[in-house]
């Protein structure tokens, strides 16, 4: 994981797949999860 800075966030998030919502109530809890395929080590 990276930290990416606040409105970098934003732009990433209004392109996204999927909103998946949660009960956290820790404030800036934020993630981005990136849809694909993680290929075997070689």
């Amino acid at each position: 994981m990276v930290g990416i800075e606040r409105f970098d966030f934003y732009d990433r998030a209004r392109e996204s797949y999927a909103v998946i919502q949660t009960g956290e109530r820790r404030f800036y809890g934020c993630f981005i999860f990136r849809k694909g395929v993680i290929p075997p080590d070689a």
